[in-house]
């Protein structure tokens, strides 16, 4: 890895099992020289997250322009478009922050900008302005795309506390939005800079095969 910061991502429908294959890779992998970072919101205070959101737009105008746009002209209720715009903000000063940090980062992100894409487009835009959005993406190393079954992942979300659970319009809207997932995986799969990985989280625990191939592809 000669990057400063070695950018992971995850793509998958809520209760796929993101963010807990996340934990168990941070864990487990261990890198020489490298910070491991997840996108932990209380990290920043509220003065910092203004100072590095602000450091990110200028970094990042195009990308953060093309962002507020489809958040504002989003047809969502305005209490989920307040969620994005946080969502946004967060995950925009985190990055701003650990690029300011000017050393090795592992970054792994069970949420990051690529999830965020899913929720801003839907199943009808062209691929061709889902690619012109997703080349002003800050660089992505590494994508992994987590599968399951539709009945395991709403119960999975459905079972949590304070997280995100489905409703009925999203049950509704479930295949839409799983092909959605499936097209910007495809296009990050044809990105030759780009390590792609589609992992199967059909048991109730990720198997040791699938967490060693993670982590395997992590290292080359």
């Amino acid at each position: 890895m000669k990057n400063k910061i070695f950018n992971v991502e995850f793509l998958g429908m809520p209760g796929s099992g993101k963010s807990y294959i996340q934990n168990i890779v941070l864990k487990k992998l261990k890198l020489k020289n490298y910070l491991n970072y997840y996108s932990d919101y209380k990290l920043l205070n509220r003065i910092s997250k203004i100072f590095f959101f602000f450091r990110f737009l200028l970094s990042y105008p195009i990308f953060s322009l093309k962002t507020l746009m489809l958040i504002k002209l989003s047809k969502q209720q305005a209490n989920e478009k307040n969620k994005h715009m946080y969502y946004f903000v967060n995950e925009a000063s985190l990055y701003s922050y650990f690029i300011s940090l000017n050393k090795n980062i592992f970054l792994i992100n069970s949420e990051g900008f690529l999830y965020r894409t899913s929720f801003y487009f839907n199943q009808n835009k062209s691929n061709l302005k889902l690619k012109h959005y997703l080349r002003n993406v800050p660089k992505v190393d590494m994508v992994i795309l987590i599968k399951n079954k539709k009945k395991d992942n709403i119960f999975r979300a459905n079972s949590r506390i304070n997280e995100y659970k489905y409703n009925s319009h999203d049950i509704k809207n479930y295949g839409k939005k799983n092909k959605l997932i499936d097209r910007i995986s495809k296009i990050y799969k044809s990105n030759n800079k780009c390590k792609f990985l589609k992992i199967y989280n059909y048991q109730k625990k990720i198997g040791k095969t699938e967490l060693d191939k993670i982590i395997k592809t992590i290292k080359k």
